[in-house]
């Protein structure tokens, strides 16, 4: 049962959440044993889901900052490499997940790990839509990507 509505999408109970995780109903990496997070679910209302715009969605100099997408902040940095970037998200007090950003045609695309002890959480994608990151999730190299997946605000 629906909490109610956010941003055109749905924020679920705390009930609900083992039935609407993020990304691609990926689970948490990290969560207290015992409770359930609230979690906001993305209708296709929510999401532009057309497609890139016309902006360069590799540049890697578009790509590198902060940004806060209904599920929480991450940043984008340079890598270690040329042609790489960083992904790092905080998801909680102790549980940051990482992972180095490759160009793949017009995506971003990293496998996530728990930088704490290196367990993949998944695969992420990501490129710029407008003034905006785009993103999507998949569990495994064989899943299909989360086909609407969200989008992020550049954190001024």
């Amino acid at each position: 049962q629906a909490a109610g509505p956010a941003q055109d999408g749905i924020v679920a109970s705390s009930a609900d959440a083992a039935d609407a995780a993020p990304m691609g109903n990926a689970p948490p990496c990290c969560t207290t044993p015992g409770t359930s997070p609230e979690v906001f679910v993305a209708t296709s209302r929510s999401i532009d889901v057309r497609g890139v715009d016309g902006t360069d969605a590799g540049a890697p100099e578009q790509l590198i900052g902060e940004w806060r997408s209904s599920m929480g902040t991450y940043t984008i940095s340079p890598g270690g490499a040329p042609g790489e970037l960083r992904f790092t998200e905080r998801m909680e007090p102790g549980c940051t997940v990482t992972g180095t950003l490759r160009r793949s045609d017009a995506w971003w695309e990293a496998e996530i790990a728990n930088e704490a002890d290196g367990t993949r959480f998944g695969f992420l994608r990501m490129q710029r839509s407008g003034a905006g990151m785009r993103s999507s999730f998949r569990f495994q190299a064989s899943d299909e990507w989360d086909p609407v997946g969200f989008v992020a605000s550049r954190v001024e």
